[in-house]
């Protein structure tokens, strides 16, 4: 909030490749101007290279830096910088933002908002949680809820860190917030709690429930008040979940443009042993792009269903696709701010979908904690429910859904 006008500013005039097409309000090719991102070899003369080519060091002490150039300039200048000596990538520091469907939050009301019925028969005390019983996760309670050791990052706008269903399962002491730096993580975008709270959320007085309530929860801000950020910050975030532990990665964000330096750092969160879960992207009736994370090798990419068990219209499809999860109107906590005496609401988009299934690989994790990470992307595959069964693949693979409905219920067993 206090940096809003020094950073966010310059994101909402991201730049653009003249004459890109654009994807969900956002130009393919949008980068923040004057900077770009940088990825040395260790025998790079750093200073040199930045002196001759006129660059300016904004961030970073290690191999993957930050730099500030002139305003226009920034692919040639990437261009050039790709050329030097002890350079292994330079490129344009890319714009992402939050994968929820537009229209926003529904507040939750007391009793329940009769325009948002159950569409399932909902877990007992739990108001229109239709997704928890579409993947069967309240019978994956009867083997495990979770466990406090096994830790999820959420890359995204935050969490309230005080919200009386969420914060006993929030690690303030790992949380970090790349938007303010310094400042404790918060959530002004409200997209971040909700991801948080369909994972691990606790019972209180609104009887709601993560997929995974006994798992711990490590909030690590990147994107700001208007859901926008970088993928400079978003691959910061990966690098410090998967020092911090984070057995399992949530990235309900995403953009068009494939980040050589993202791309790196989540093969090396993979090659860690980490789980890394990410929306498909919400541009199926514009342009069905390839969106990044999503669609990087060693992805669990999520796809969304509605209540009827078919393709949310939104839901991005291709090859990418691993799985698919319930993403439209889901249930789950949202900044006390926003509404005080229930703050609950609903939101869709493969951004709901993606914390579903790392949930459930938070829930196969507590139950076979000596699993590495591809024996649980397995099984998260090999036990989803087929929801295309005329499909000629014998193992159910299609590109709308990916294997199939993941199935908590059946993964942890």
């Amino acid at each position: 909030m206090k940096r809003l006008s020094l950073v966010f500013a310059a994101l909402l005039v991201a730049c653009a490749v003249p004459g890109s097409p654009t994807t969900y309000g956002k130009p393919l090719g949008a980068y923040v101007p004057g900077e770009l991102v940088v990825r040395w070899t260790a025998e790079a003369d750093q200073p040199a290279v930045l002196a001759r080519l006129g660059l300016i060091h904004l961030d970073g002490d290690g191999l993957t830096q930050r730099l500030g150039v002139p305003r226009g300039q920034e692919l040639e200048l990437a261009a050039r910088l790709t050329q030097q000596l002890g350079v292994a990538v330079a490129e344009p520091n890319f714009v992402k933002r939050t994968q929820q469907a537009p229209g926003g939050f529904k507040l939750m009301l007391t009793p329940p908002d009769p325009a948002w019925p159950s569409m399932d028969i909902p877990v007992k005390g739990q108001a229109a949680l239709w997704g928890i019983k579409a993947i069967r996760a309240d019978q994956a309670w009867d083997v495990t809820a979770g466990s406090p050791d096994v830790e999820v990052a959420t890359i995204d706008t935050g969490a309230d860190m005080t919200h009386l269903g969420l914060a006993a399962n929030l690690d303030a002491k790992n949380s970090l917030n790349l938007v303010e730096r310094g400042s404790v993580v918060d959530d002004d975008f409200g997209h971040g709690t909700h991801v948080a709270g369909i994972i691990a959320a606790t019972s209180d007085a609104a009887g709601m429930l993560g997929v995974a309530w006994k798992t711990r929860v490590m909030p690590i801000r990147v994107l700001g008040v208007d859901g926008t950020g970088s993928s400079y910050d978003t691959v910061s975030a990966i690098e410090y979940a998967v020092a911090h532990k984070a057995r399992v990665i949530n990235m309900s964000l995403g953009s068009p443009d494939h980040s050589e330096v993202e791309a790196d750092a989540i093969a090396a969160a993979v090659a860690a042993n980490v789980v890394v879960v990410a929306a498909s992207g919400n541009e199926a009736v514009d342009g069905n792009y390839l969106e990044y994370p999503a669609s990087y090798p060693g992805v669990v990419s999520v796809g969304a269903i509605g209540p009827d068990k078919k393709r949310a219209p939104f839901s991005n499809y291709n090859s990418f696709v691993t799985v698919c999860a319930p993403g439209v109107d889901i249930l789950s906590t949202i900044p006390t701010r926003m509404n005080p005496s229930e703050p609950y609401g609903y939101l869709s988009g493969t951004s709901m979908a993606s914390p579903m299934v790392a949930g459930v690989a938070a829930l196969v994790i507590a139950a076979h904690p000596g699993w590495t990470a591809a024996q649980v992307i397995k099984q998260l595959r090999v036990t989803a429910q087929d929801l295309n069964p005329t499909t000629d693949d014998p193992g159910g693979y299609d590109i709308f859904f990916g294997s199939g409905l993941v199935n908590a219920a059946a993964a942890v067993r």
